[in-house]
């Protein structure tokens, strides 16, 4: 739910999609009824590795209303750093692995911003495995920060778009070894036409 669209119906709206999510199963990260629910991880148990996922919204300028706070609903706020290194780090301690999904940087453009390059690599010094970003629309470089991985912005993966630039995509596998070595890897893809997502 950390995204710049996750308000656009207001706080009822948002806390109802929220429990929508926990209804069917699915863990909601980065937005909730206040800031400290925004920014709590969800966790899971996977082949005995403890999974935290927490997110992280830095593109709520036009809509300040839409950070949440204490007893205010809304998505956690990517602009405040300290507050984000600091979910990273509650993570770290009860988790084998974080996994960060943050939406920053700027529509269209195709190269991470200097100032996420360094968010990125602030979050995996405080603990994030894996970070995967959104919004920009275009697919950008997979960042490495020691031997972590920062995918800056995986592109659209179910969007019609004619131009190549919005249609060029990827998909992020990542492997974990038994020792827990982080290995990323790109899968290329292309959107068609029909809006149907194909590895190429």
């Amino acid at each position: 739910l950390d995204n710049n669209h996750a308000y656009d119906f207001g706080p009822t709206a948002l806390l109802d999609t929220r429990k929508n999510l926990l209804t069917n199963g699915i863990a909601p990260v980065g937005a909730g009824k206040d800031s400290a629910t925004a920014n709590a991880p969800a966790m899971f148990e996977v082949k005995g590795w403890t999974i935290a996922v927490v997110g992280f919204d830095k593109v709520v300028d036009p809509f300040p209303e839409a950070v949440a706070a204490p007893g205010h609903p809304g998505t956690a706020d990517g602009h405040n750093e300290n507050r984000m290194v600091a979910a990273v780090r509650a993570a770290k301690r009860d988790a084998d692995l974080v996994i960060v999904a943050i939406h920053w940087g700027v529509e269209l453009d195709t190269q991470p911003r200097p100032d996420d390059v360094v968010l990125g690599r602030r979050l995996v010094d405080a603990g994030a495995d894996v970070i995967f970003g959104g919004h920009a629309h275009r697919l950008q470089p997979l960042g490495m920060h020691g031997d972590r991985p920062i995918f800056y912005s995986l592109g659209n993966f179910v969007w019609q778009n004619l131009s190549v630039a919005g249609s060029t995509t990827a998909v992020a596998e990542v492997r974990i070894t038994p020792q827990g070595k982080v290995v990323p890897k790109l899968l290329p893809a292309y959107i068609q036409a029909t809006g149907h997502p194909v590895l190429v």
